[in-house]
């Protein structure tokens, strides 16, 4: 980039710039490709598990990345849910990776931002919701979010959101975002129910609490 910016180049040295962009992006998509395979293959640990106690898990930490930057977060999980077919540390992975994402947009704002986690029951998958108080998006902007490399950050690859959809796609569910009628987005993701035999019986009370 240097050469280009000390004059006009070569035809040689324009056509070797333009080569290595090739090669970089070849080995990037090379890299998505396998990380999705790896995402779909038979390594997933599916088992039926409860959103309830797969959310309890990692609330503390979640709490504790998001009081670090003045924001709260408050939970909305029925213990009622029935239990969904998963990879439970994929799946906490992927809701690490969205609260994160809401926590960046909201980390530059003034006053106390608000993260809202919640799950229901949608027929015959159980949809998890992240929805953020941040400064939202502009037209155009959430066709391009999921797709690898592209990220509204200052920082960062872009390739967490990707790697989320290949999770969660690779449970048999989709990612998705939408826009809120206030300040913000909220991240969708769902995943399928594992049976109704498999319905928690003596589920604890419901997981809705918010982070002081």
């Amino acid at each position: 980039m240097a050469r280009l910016r000390d004059g006009e180049p070569e035809v040689d040295e324009l056509r070797e710039i333009l080569e290595k962009i090739a090669a970089q992006d070849a080995r990037a998509s090379a890299i998505i490709q396998r990380i999705r395979h790896f995402a779909r293959c038979d390594r997933l640990q599916y088992a039926p598990v409860r959103i309830h106690d797969l959310l309890d898990e990692i609330a503390d930490f979640l709490n504790l990345e998001a009081e670090r930057h003045a924001i709260r977060i408050r939970y909305d999980v029925p213990s009622t849910l029935p239990l969904v077919l998963a990879d439970a540390l994929q799946i906490q992975q992927v809701i690490l990776n969205l609260v994160r994402n809401a926590i960046d947009a909201m980390s530059a704002g003034a006053g106390v931002g608000k993260i809202v986690l919640a799950a229901r029951l949608d027929q015959k998958v159980v949809e998890i919701t992240v929805q953020d108080t941040g400064p939202g998006l502009e037209p155009g902007i959430a066709s391009q979010l999921l797709h690898p490399f592209f990220t509204t950050k200052p920082y960062g690859l872009g390739l967490g959101l990707p790697i989320s959809q290949s999770i969660v796609e690779a449970h048999g569910g989709r990612l998705w975002v939408t826009t809120n009628a206030g300040p913000g987005v909220t991240f969708h993701f769902t995943l399928p129910v594992a049976g109704k035999a498999d319905r928690p019986e003596n589920a604890p009370a419901i997981l809705s609490v918010e982070a002081e």
